[in-house]
């Protein structure tokens, strides 16, 4: 029967002394009194050590928290100097709201201004892509037209099928 100290049942354990004697006074492990030189020495067996050891690994798998499963956002960060810090606090209390709120709700409100106004040249760019493609494809309309006169189909002809299959 192979048998270990308090110390050493401890540190084989990876806990405290004092837990470790919890754990005997709570009756979770079972111990003998040896005679020493001076007072009585605790030991502990080793097959009773592992199944305690084996019992901790499984509540300690179980407490761990799961992992998140959304990655943390990105953090930014910005110095400021102290006046315009001063200013931005006393912006914020008067929202009642505390300084790094303040300044994010700043940052969202200048990027929704940035993005509507890139939107609108957007918008206006693709109304002008828009208005060029018409004229661009009446002008092709008629160049084919006048090549399906060319080859001899009828104008009247030539115009219903450019009609029909290009406008």
């Amino acid at each position: 029967m192979v048998s270990m100290k308090e110390a050493d049942a401890a540190a084989y354990l990876n806990l405290t002394p004092r837990t470790l004697r919890n754990y005997r006074n709570q009756g979770k492990l079972p111990y003998r009194e040896v005679k020493g030189k001076t007072r009585p020495q605790i030991e502990y067996r080793q097959d009773d050590l592992d199944r305690l050891k084996a019992e901790l690994q499984k509540q300690r798998q179980r407490s761990l928290k799961p992992k998140a499963t959304t990655p943390a956002l990105p953090r930014v960060t910005f110095g400021l100097p102290l006046a315009e810090l001063a200013d931005l606090t006393a912006e914020a209390k008067k929202y009642r709201m505390t300084p790094a709120d303040y300044a994010r709700r700043l940052v969202r409100e200048r990027m929704e201004t940035s993005f509507k106004s890139e939107a609108a040249e957007m918008r206006s760019e693709l109304a002008k892509v828009i208005a060029e493609t018409r004229i661009i494809r009446k002008e092709f309309a008629l160049a084919f037209e006048e090549v399906l006169r060319m080859v001899g189909l009828p104008p009247d002809e030539a115009k219903q099928w450019v009609t029909d299959n290009l406008r």
